[in-house]
């Protein structure tokens, strides 16, 4: 019904905003005029989203206090942006992008066991493809989740999705706008989000999310009739080597406790050297590979408990070490990279070690001074679960 209600809305600002966009003054986007400055490039707007909890772990399926399936929610997100012009060589390449900063609410119709989720992200959009008014693009954003109700032992045993006060915060997404004016834009798409915080502390089968998003966006000032086509890029090679470190929290059964549900977490270090070769094929992406070397504290851990403590057992350091090979592919937009890579442990792993050999690896990286890195990954497996996060200081070469 909820649905129903706003599509109606959004049928009738079609036909409604451009008549009222009409009697609000504009401004011609000219060279030399007062549009450059940079509060005519502020962009606003309001999202809703409803649509379903999907159902990856077992606490969503209905393992929790009332024992029925998480199904629907409805959050609202408002977003404040910089609409692009075309100044800079990466502008044109993206076509004319957005980038800003949001604020989510998420009302998972489950406030005891999980919260009401708030997050504070930035995100940043571009058109797949732009006509006159209508455009499909696409979406991203990063950011900080808190306000939930993370696993207690005692007081929200069941909740094995959450297990930290705060989460990172994960949107997707991939829609269609239409153009109401030369300031207003009404947008319909397919959002997803994740929250997780990278097995930092357990448990964390993390959360995922997919609904329709409606949204309403004024620009302050109107988008440039043209834009120009960017030249083309210069094949180049570079090598890199990235230090990374982070920790790992592990959780024990407390075999000494008659009660249900009850666990000892212990944090691990884990820490390593990262290199590999990237071949940059267009202004946007770059393919390549390399070589893991990681010394997981965590891999094989044993306990021990005694009456009144728990102690950590001795683990040869072989058996913490490994080798992995990847594969590796980069978003690049401007300074910044969106990397994801498919790994497989090569030496070190061995069969007491439950995860899998293959491994998968996406993170964000800057580039500092043109040459240094600064990043943070989150290495997982089974293509859903973390396994840690990485965070990530290095350097590159470029020829």
């Amino acid at each position: 019904m909820m649905i129903k209600i706003l599509c109606l809305f959004h049928f009738c600002c079609i036909f409604s905003l451009p008549a009222i966009s009409q009697s609000i003054p504009t401004t011609r986007i000219e060279a030399g005029s007062d549009s450059s400055k940079w509060y005519k490039k502020i962009t606003v707007s309001i999202h809703y989203q409803h649509g379903n909890i999907l159902a990856t772990n077992d606490f969503v399926r209905g393992e929790n206090q009332t024992g029925s399936r998480l199904k629907d929610f409805n959050s609202f997100s408002l977003e404040a942006g910089k609409q692009t012009k075309g100044d800079k060589l990466w502008e044109r390449i993206y076509q004319l992008p957005e980038y800003g900063v949001g604020i989510f609410y998420g009302n998972l119709n489950s406030p005891n066991e999980i919260g009401q989720p708030v997050a504070l992200y930035g995100y940043f959009t571009a058109p797949f493809k732009r006509w006159k008014k209508v455009t499909i693009f696409y979406k991203f954003g990063f950011g900080l989740a808190f306000n939930w109700k993370s696993f207690h032992q005692d007081y929200n045993p069941y909740n094995y999705a959450i297990g930290s006060d705060k989460t990172a915060f994960i949107l997707g997404k991939i829609g269609v706008s239409y153009q109401l004016g030369k300031h207003w834009e009404s947008s319909l798409g397919l959002t997803a989000n994740h929250f997780s915080n990278g097995a930092v502390e357990m448990p964390n089968w993390g959360l995922n999310l997919a609904s329709i998003d409606l949204a309403l966006k004024y620009r302050i000032s109107p988008l440039p009739d043209k834009v120009e086509k960017e030249p083309k890029a210069k094949p180049l090679s570079e090598v890199y080597m990235v230090v990374f470190g982070g920790k790992k929290q592990t959780w024990f059964y407390d075999k000494r406790q008659t009660a249900p549900n009850k666990f000892v977490h212990l944090d691990y270090l884990v820490g390593g050297i990262s290199a590999g070769f990237n071949r940059i094929i267009s202004h946007k992406v770059k393919l390549g590979g390399g070589a893991d070397f990681t010394y997981n504290e965590a891999t094989n851990a044993r306990v021990v408990f005694n009456e009144n403590e728990v102690n950590k057992m001795d683990v040869p350091l072989e058996e913490k070490l490994t080798l992995g090979l990847f594969g590796s592919a980069e978003w690049v937009i401007q300074k910044f990279g969106v990397i994801g890579q498919l790994g497989y442990y090569v030496a070190g792993k061995t069969e007491k070690d439950p995860r899998p050999a293959l491994y998968q690896r996406i993170g964000i990286k800057y580039h500092l001074f043109q040459n240094l890195i600064i990043g943070v990954n989150t290495r997982a497996y089974d293509f859903y679960r973390a396994d840690f996060v990485e965070w990530n200081l290095g350097y590159r070469m470029k020829w």
